[in-house]
């Protein structure tokens, strides 16, 4: 039986990244909502948030249709692309965008040496 003390004695192997990067099991993930959270009213193609993220076309292809999926992003075909962007009226936006903007301020006091 394993204890919660030694649970957390366990030292974590864990790659350096955001707290975001390490809750969400995909950074793919955390890069789009990032990208979406803080830029609400601007949408996006596959091969532009493939840009803006700096990731492979297919796993941003593939994250876009999750999100898609859970109603925090909306989606629209104009012409042969599709283009996503925030649902701000998602019932857990307010939450994400605070994280999303907690996480940010972490990550870059933890960059600066803070």
């Amino acid at each position: 039986m394993v204890t919660i003390n030694a649970l957390s004695d366990r030292k974590t192997d864990q790659k350096a990244g955001t707290v975001l990067e390490n809750l969400f099991t995909s950074r793919v993930r955390v890069k789009l909502l990032t990208l979406f959270i803080t830029r609400p009213a601007e949408a996006y193609y596959i091969h532009q948030a493939s840009r803006l993220t700096e990731d492979i076309y297919s796993n941003v292809r593939q994250e876009l249709r999750n999100l898609a999926a859970t109603g925090l992003l909306h989606s629209e075909r104009r012409a042969n692309a599709i283009f996503y962007r925030a649902n701000t009226e998602h019932h857990l936006f307010p939450e994400l965008k605070g994280i999303v903007l907690k996480d940010q301020g972490l990550s870059g006091a933890s960059k600066r040496g803070e």
